[in-house]
């Protein structure tokens, strides 16, 4: 089915010549799809007018191209209510999590308890040598 779907998906690309790519473990080059990660750093370069360092992608998953990256968040917890949003399902459970959130505190929603561990994630600019991106206010 998959293959049967990419094939489709190539033909209608190239009759209205659509660029088409796809990320993870099916290659369907054949079909007219590139491999390509669904986030990159020429991507994120040129979105933000920076220069990225060169780096060896690990991606997130076997066969992934994207960057390496880290989830920041919480299912269900934000209250923003987008529709298309993948990561609220309960808006019980949302408004629940929401008022949970306390600014102070290291957590997304709530505070360390006692025996809690806090780790810190190891962190580092992919920026090359300019180090500088496009700011909010340019």
């Amino acid at each position: 089915d998959k293959c049967a779907l990419a094939e489709n998906f190539g033909k209608i690309a190239k009759k209205y010549r659509i660029p088409i790519q796809t990320c993870g473990d099916n290659d369907f080059t054949d079909c007219g799809i590139k491999r390509a990660g669904c986030v990159t750093l020429e991507m994120l370069g040129k979105a933000n007018k920076c220069v990225f360092r060169e780096m060896r992608h690990n991606g997130n998953r076997r066969g992934c191209l994207c960057i390496e990256s880290r989830d920041l968040g919480w299912y269900d917890s934000c209250p923003g209510g987008c529709r298309y949003c993948y990561a609220n399902k309960d808006a019980a459970l949302v408004r629940e999590n929401a008022a949970k959130h306390d600014p102070a505190s290291p957590l997304l929603i709530g505070r360390p308890e006692e025996g809690d561990e806090l780790i810190g994630g190891v962190q580092r600019s992919f920026l090359g040598e300019s180090g500088r991106q496009l700011s909010l206010f340019d």
